[in-house]
């Protein structure tokens, strides 16, 4: 995602990550150390305790938690889905880059167009 990230942001892309870790010094330390805090981090496990807890209907975490961690999801501008990958492969880094810089692309020729 890093890489993504440093070769995509200047051309629009944001990332989102969601973490539903329970202990949040745990994932804050680990944000830190891995050097994400670059991009939007959300700890949407707010509403634990020590075990899982109900989650409000307008968090990240209910709106496009599918079932899997990890989980990348690909959502254009204007808030649909377009891509999701279950797992950190190459593969679907690969795929998950392609269809990033098809859209993007299609972007800046729809950004021109309206100029």
């Amino acid at each position: 995602m890093k890489t993504l990230y440093e070769k995509h942001h200047s051309e629009g892309l944001e990332i989102i990550c969601i973490s539903v870790d329970i202990h949040k010094n745990e994932w804050v330390a680990t944000v830190e150390e891995l050097i994400i805090d670059e991009w939007y981090n959300i700890w949407a496990a707010q509403n634990y305790e020590d075990e899982a807890g109900p989650f409000t209907k307008n968090d990240g975490y209910s709106n496009f938690y599918f079932g899997a961690i990890p989980q990348t999801l690909l959502i254009d501008r204007d808030g649909i889905i377009i891509g999701s990958w279950i797992e950190s492969t190459p593969e679907n880094e690969e795929s998950l880059d392609r269809l990033l810089v098809e859209k993007l692309n299609q972007y800046k020729i729809e950004d021109a167009s309206e100029e």
